[in-house]
C-alpha cells in the first residue's frame, strides 16, 4: 500500500443489514494496519452487499471480516480521497423502473436510483468535479457470461462474475448512474459510491 492512498473492500456475504445489531454484518471490516474503516453503503438485497473504505498506511495489509459474513470480496486501491460524497443502489427487484416487488432479470444492471435514508427514488448526486465513482455488481456467477463496464466506466476486477467492480470520474457536479452488462439474463444487484478527490488535478 502507498501511504495516504484510498483503499476499499467490496463484498457480498451471508449477512443481512436488516437483522439485529448483534447479527453478522457485511459492513464489519478490520485490517492488520489498524486503519479506520467506514461503510459507504450496504446494498440491502441478497443479504447485504457492502463497500467499506479506509485510508491506507504504507506497507502490506491484510483485511479481516467478521466470521460467517463474506464469501466473495474484491479489494482495490485508488489515489487519496477527501471523503464519501454520496452512494446509491439498484436491484432486479425494486429497480426503480417497475412497481415495487417486480423483478427484472436481464443482461444489464444499474445503480444510482435508491439512496440510503431516502423513501422516494432519488439519484446519486456529486458536488465536485473529478469525483471518483466506484460501482460494483452481483451478477449471478459464471452462467451470466462475460461482464463489461457501463458507458464512461472502466472494469477493474471481476471475481468469477459473482462480483465485478468498475470506476469512473465525474465531469462535474450533477447526477450519475452506473451500469454494467453481461451476456445472459440473470438476477443482479448493483451499488455505486462517489468519493471527493479535492477537485481536478
Amino acid at each position: 500500500m502507498t501511504a495516504g492512498d484510498f483503499i476499499d473492500d467490496i463484498g457480498i456475504g451471508v449477512c443481512n443489514p436488516l437483522l439485529p445489531p448483534d447479527s453478522p454484518r457485511c459492513d464489519s471490516t478490520l485490517d492488520s494496519q489498524g486503519n479506520s474503516w467506514h461503510t459507504a453503503i450496504v446494498v440491502p438485497q441478497y443479504n447485504g452487499m457492502s463497500l467499506a473504505f479506509a485510508t491506507a498506511q504504507v506497507g502490506a495489509d491484510t483485511v479481516y471480516f467478521a466470521p460467517n459474513t463474506h464469501w466473495v470480496d474484491i479489494i482495490e486501491e485508488w489515489p487519496p480521497s477527501t471523503g464519501l460524497d454520496d452512494a446509491a443502489w439498484g436491484s432486479y427487484t425494486d429497480a426503480g423502473l417497475t412497481p415495487t416487488g417486480i423483478e427484472i432479470q436481464d443482461n444489464s444492471g444499474w445503480a444510482g436510483v435508491h439512496r440510503p435514508g431516502q423513501a422516494a427514488i432519488s439519484p446519486l448526486e456529486t458536488h465536485e468535479s473529478c469525483e471518483l465513482l466506484i460501482s460494483w455488481t452481483l451478477v449471478g456467477g459464471p452462467a451470466a457470461g462475460t461482464v463489461s463496464a457501463g458507458p464512461g466506466f472502466t472494469l477493474r476486477a471481476n471475481n468469477l462474475n459473482w462480483l465485478a467492480v468498475e470506476d469512473s470520474t465525474s465531469t462535474g457536479p450533477g447526477y450519475y448512474l452506473a451500469s454494467m452488462r453481461w451476456q445472459y439474463a440473470t438476477a443482479w444487484n448493483e451499488g455505486v459510491a462517489a468519493f471527493r478527490t479535492g477537485g481536478c488535478k
